[in-house]
């Protein structure tokens, strides 16, 4: 029992180490995600369930869907342990056949999950998704288990469920509101309520009661959008050197993505397409250049 212990704490530390490399500002909703999976690792989960369930609120652009996808490798040793919805695809009185299968075509979640049985399963934009759709992934979280078109059993226990919303991003259009709080700790706490409130207005309670861990990813500021535009240029510069091409970025190079790339409503999102458009772009021309010349 103890090197079971030992290990599930090894596991867990990677987890840890990986969320906290990889997801900048975030450490409330880092935190949030290892006290949820710390019950998983000490033997506290209920079996006959997923291994935990989360709701990530916040505004785009802020890391939801990347701790989902680092959780993948952390806790099943691959990026394609991530089976993946947009749920603005389910939203129609056929969603819920298309999920299950009908007797033309296996179900798009259900032969998912039996070819992926240990899985993060992830739900992008869950507020998109179906009542009907909804009310599907409230049986898979209170019982475990769903049950495909041809009555066939297909268990959910070994997944984690993770759904994010964007709904914040319905209510915060004004930045002003916030950015006349100077102080980030002063911001997040309206952004919290604000998010609250939107999560009350937008799901039914029998819903959001049935989720195990609502996360809320704060809103990013200018700090954090440099801290980001240093992981993409560092990430960027590894992907180079394995073609054996050595580049080097000045940190004014960060700074300028991070002020030109920055957006509260957005998050990261445009200091990526900045670095694609100004810097890649840029860089690829040259590379395209040089071959050509050769």
């Amino acid at each position: 029992l103890h090197q079971i212990m030992k290990n599930r704490q090894a596991q867990l530390n990677d987890v840890q180490r990986r969320l906290n490399q990889n997801i900048k500002g975030q450490p409330q909703a880092i935190q949030g995600v290892l006290d949820a999976l710390t019950l998983y690792f000490a033997g506290f989960q209920d079996p006959t369930k997923p291994i935990s369930s989360f709701l990530f609120l916040g505004m785009p652009g802020t890391g939801k869907t990347e701790t989902a996808k680092q959780l993948a490798q952390a806790m099943f040793g691959s990026p394609d342990a991530l089976i993946r919805f947009d749920m603005s695809e389910y939203n129609d009185q056929d969603a819920v056949h298309r999920l299950l299968g009908t007797a033309d075509a296996g179900g798009t979640l259900t032969e998912a999950v039996k070819h992926q049985p240990f899985a993060i399963v992830l739900l992008d934009e869950i507020e998109k998704g179906s009542h009907d759709v909804q009310d599907l992934f409230l049986q898979v979280l209170q019982d475990g288990i769903l049950h495909d078109s041809d009555d066939q059993p297909v268990s959910f226990k070994n997944t984690i469920i993770i759904m994010t919303t964007n709904l914040a991003a319905k209510v915060v259009n004004d930045q002003q509101q916030f950015n006349h709080l100077r102080q980030g700790e002063q911001r997040q706490l309206q952004f919290k309520a604000v998010v609250e409130k939107a999560l009350k207005n937008e799901f039914r309670p029998e819903f959001v009661n049935r989720i195990e861990h609502k996360i809320i990813f704060n809103m990013l500021d200018e700090k954090i959008g440099l801290a980001i535009a240093t992981k993409y240029l560092t990430e960027f510069k590894v992907t180079l050197a394995q073609r054996q091409l050595k580049v080097d970025f000045s940190p004014e190079v960060a700074q300028y993505l991070a002020t030109v790339g920055f957006d509260m409503t957005n998050g990261a999102r445009p200091i990526a397409y900045m670095l694609n458009a100004k810097i890649k772009a840029a860089l690829a021309r040259v590379l395209l250049q040089q071959d050509a010349t050769q």
